[in-house]
């Protein structure tokens, strides 16, 4: 056999077959041609964050957790296992937790705790009038009351959800503004209220 090495393989030549070419092909390279000529894989995109989510408001324990309207902001206070937010143009949402057993009350169903919480305003605020109360579900399926009223007066109006999972704390949500702009905001409240979510 006579070896003949050329650009893209081997070939080799038997004088004694009459003169017949066998080819080698060189497969290594022409696999490497059709890789090249092939185009890469597209890139997977990375997903972006999402800036359009609204904030979330967690309790200190971690316990129950609902959404805040984006352009609200913290403020500091002095009561215990309170928050406090207030929007730009007006208003203020206020988020806390009862001990429902230091009442001393015993056993309390929700509307039970609701009656003690509407006294408790009467007996504070001689202007406390009582304008509506329902029952709320939460997108988790969970129900707690809402109340409206009015206090100062008649200069503020707020809406108050208040709920108790277990029968031994409440969570309480009160949005308060004045009464033009609590009817403006309205809406955008009951569905904050309808966030509420248990977290354990």
């Amino acid at each position: 056999f006579i070896v003949v090495e050329k650009e893209g393989g081997s070939f080799m030549i038997d004088p004694d077959a009459g003169g017949y070419i066998l080819t080698m092909k060189d497969v290594t390279a022409e696999q490497n041609a059709r890789a090249q000529e092939q185009p890469p894989p597209p890139l997977t995109p990375v997903p972006e964050a999402d800036d359009t989510a609204p904030p979330v408001y967690v309790d200190e324990y971690e316990r129950f957790s609902v959404q805040l309207p984006p352009d609200w902001e913290s403020r500091q206070t002095a009561e215990p296992g309170t928050a406090l937010f207030v929007g730009p143009d007006g208003g203020a949402l206020q988020i806390n937790t009862a001990d429902i057993s230091a009442l001393g009350l015993g056993d309390l169903t929700l509307g039970d705790y609701v009656n003690v919480v509407i006294a408790d305003y009467r007996a504070r605020q001689q202007d406390f009038e009582l304008e509506l109360r329902w029952r709320l579900q939460t997108e988790e399926g969970q129900f707690g009351e809402v109340l409206v009223f009015t206090d100062l007066n008649g200069q503020r109006r707020s809406s108050e959800f208040v709920y108790t999972p277990d029968g031994r704390v409440a969570y309480r949500i009160r949005f308060s503004a004045a009464p033009e702009r609590h009817r403006q905001l309205a809406p955008q409240i009951e569905q904050l209220f309808k966030s509420v979510r248990l977290l354990q």
